[in-house]
């Protein structure tokens, strides 16, 4: 969560900001703003009902103010213009020896793919798993730390899960595990070691886990997929979702657990990652629980000569950094993704959505102008076979374009 503190801060700098007393000023600390926006086209093609053709989206509009305040404290305000709602947002403090320590609506640690942020990230959307089983953000308490020579880093949080409703979630297309407002709660955990092993420039082990309670009173929300990109339905704004498993009805489920693995190397201008994630739901005592998981690999090749970045204190990858030539760099790269959302319930939940496994590939090219200007394009295939009575397998095909500007 700390990692948004590294995010490009050009514009807007308002150093030593005071307020007048008597005859001096009382700093308060310095203020930054940042941003991403992120503009798509996509066009699809094959047999999913009520996605449109193609389309033009706004995919993200952020908006982020932070700096320092005295004695160590630290802030950051953050908002998402695209659906007018609030972004991680926090109060930090830097005072203690071993650790950081921020408190509000923080991030929760989860996969390497999530938390190296999507301003990031090699192709357009998430791998499918990622998409399906990693968290929003929650109300609590967030720590991180790197320790035995830079080694080891880790990030923690104790926190109240999510706060968008269902609609909301499935308008932003990512999965958060409990929705609506509720008082149930959670803790998450991300640990990475990046030993020296000579396999390359980074050698990226990690592994992250998630408890978060339900109420009896709570309703989970679908765990969803999307075919790689993301486009316009024929139901107003919503992104077409793909595969959707179970959606269990109020008191079904008593908690929801997830573990993830990751590995990743950076050889140069070879960047290689890929991750399995496991979610399980415990129903409560009249529902029986479920298991999902998911896994993906990619590659990526940056042709031009440059390597990508790497933040040792997160454990993330970055963009393609040091830009070479006045015409930008050129990445090439490739993903397979395996997700599973077929467990059937044995006894309570819902059983009228669509649930099964789906296998996608993509290809992208990425063209970094600059190193905050880039613009992707992406071929995707994906192929969802349904375990749901009535509902017919889906083929589909998808080409993408987004242009991107983070400042």
């Amino acid at each position: 969560m700390r990692k948004l503190s590294y995010i490009r801060t050009l514009g807007v700098s308002l150093a030593g900001l005071g307020i007048a007393l008597s005859s001096s000023a009382v700093p308060i600390g310095t203020a930054k703003v940042g941003g991403l926006l992120q503009a798509d086209y996509v066009d699809f093609a094959g047999d999913k009902e009520g996605v449109v053709r193609s389309s033009g989206n706004v995919r993200r509009a952020d908006i982020w103010i932070k700096g320092n305040l005295p004695k160590q404290w630290s802030y950051q305000l953050g908002y998402d213009a695209r659906y007018n709602l609030l972004n991680a947002s926090w109060i930090g403090y830097d005072g203690f020896e071993y650790f950081w320590f921020a408190m509000g609506y923080v991030d929760v640690p989860a996969s390497l793919q999530y938390w190296s942020s999507y301003t990031y990230e090699t192709f357009m959307e998430y791998a499918s798993p990622v998409t399906a089983f990693t968290p929003h953000k929650g109300i609590g308490l967030y720590a991180d730390g790197i320790s035995f020579q830079d080694m080891f880093s880790y990030q923690t949080a104790f926190y109240s899960p999510d706060i968008y409703t269902r609609e909301e979630v499935q308008v932003r297309t990512r999965s958060a595990d409990i929705g609506g407002d509720s008082d149930q709660w959670g803790i998450a955990a991300r640990g990475v070691i990046h030993p020296q092993l000579g396999l390359g420039d980074i050698f990226h082990i990690g592994a992250s886990g998630r408890f978060e309670g339900v109420n009896e009173t709570d309703t989970l929300n679908a765990l969803i997929t999307t075919p790689g990109l993301l486009g316009r339905t024929n139901e107003s704004d919503r992104t077409n979702i793909f595969v959707s498993t179970v959606t269990p009805t109020e008191g079904d489920v008593h908690s929801v657990t997830v573990w993830g693995a990751e590995i990743a190397d950076i050889w140069g201008p070879f960047t290689a990652q890929g991750e399995y994630i496991y979610n399980k739901w415990t129903g409560s005592s009249d529902s029986s629980s479920l298991s999902f998981s998911g896994w993906y690999a990619q590659l990526a090749y940056v042709i031009t000569g440059e390597a990508r970045s790497y933040e040792k204190y997160n454990g993330t990858i970055g963009n393609v950094k040091h830009i070479n030539s006045d015409y930008g760099a050129w990445e090439l790269a490739v993903r397979y993704a395996s997700t599973d959302l077929s467990d059937n319930p044995t006894e309570g939940y819902a059983v009228n959505d669509k649930r099964g496994t789906q296998k996608d590939w993509a290809l992208g090219a990425n063209w970094y102008i600059i190193e905050n200007v880039k613009v992707q394009a992406n071929f995707t295939y994906a192929n969802a076979d349904y375990d749901t009575d009535g509902v017919h397998n889906a083929h589909i095909k998808g080409l993408g374009i987004r242009g991107q500007v983070d400042f």
